[in-house]
């Protein structure tokens, strides 16, 4: 057997199978939840399937997750949604486009602290698409003298000043700052992704919106200082944001 021949039989046999209907199929794939809801707007409620391979028997990690979406409509449609690897995926629905549809928003974490996993998709025309989730165009934040750090959550905005006394003993150690409090050198904070978004309902007229918290660090993603909290609604089109707030870690403590 020639050595390009086993690379094909090796791509064939961890390919997933396909079904009459077009949705894949993976050995040793489980049911994880059912759902029903209309999110095509036909007036029929689709059954929606969430499907993953689990990583063992006893755990709630699974390291491939799918969504299978079946019309009942005399057509029959189906659709599958990938979602890639994550700890106890989940599924809500939420009229996040004001469309008076039903949207699929999937979340699960990567590990077992955060749910740093989210995916939004909606159907226009019996047609699947996604829904980049928002996030700040704007945050910028550096170490500063005397045990603080400046934050900016808009270019225009006054900074936020950040006490970082309680840490002071970890940045001595490790050298950004001298004892005397002294900035030894220039760094910015860690600000990572939005973490998780929440689903908040505004008003009876406006609908749902999100909320999302951006983790802000200094050191490391350990060093956790706070966290910005965004509440943002859909329209036109695109993600507006109505407010964003600085939350302490120490307040939150």
């Amino acid at each position: 057997m020639t050595f390009l021949k086993l690379i094909l039989i090796t791509l064939l046999t961890i390919q997933p199978t396909l079904t009459a209907n077009g949705l894949a199929k993976e050995k040793d794939a489980v049911i994880i939840n059912t759902y029903q809801a209309d999110v095509t707007g036909d007036g029929l409620l689709e059954d929606i399937d969430l499907m993953g391979v689990p990583f063992s028997n006893s755990g709630d990690y699974y390291h491939n997750v799918w969504a299978e979406v079946k019309s009942k409509n005399r057509d029959n449609e189906r659709w599958q949604i990938n979602y890639g690897d994550g700890y106890e995926p989940q599924i809500q629905f939420i009229d996040a486009n004001h469309d008076n549809v039903q949207d699929i928003l999937y979340q699960s974490s990567s590990d077992k602290k955060h749910m740093s996993k989210q995916k939004l998709h909606t159907f226009a025309s019996n047609k699947l698409f996604e829904i980049s989730l928002p996030k700040l165009d704007y945050v910028s934040g550096k170490f500063a003298d005397d045990y603080r750090a400046d934050l900016k959550i808009t270019p225009n905005a006054k900074p936020i000043q950040i006490n970082l006394q309680n840490h002071s003993d970890t940045y001595i150690q490790s050298g950004v700052y001298s004892i005397d409090g002294k900035l030894k050198k220039s760094k910015s904070l860690l600000l990572n992704a939005p973490h998780y978004y929440e689903v908040v309902k505004l008003t009876d007229d406006k609908g749902y919106g999100l909320r999302s918290y951006k983790r802000v660090s200094g050191i490391s993603n350990e060093d956790h200082l706070g966290t910005i909290e965004s509440l943002w609604y859909y329209t036109d089109g695109k993600w507006i944001v109505l407010q964003s707030e600085w939350k302490d870690s120490n307040r939150l403590d």
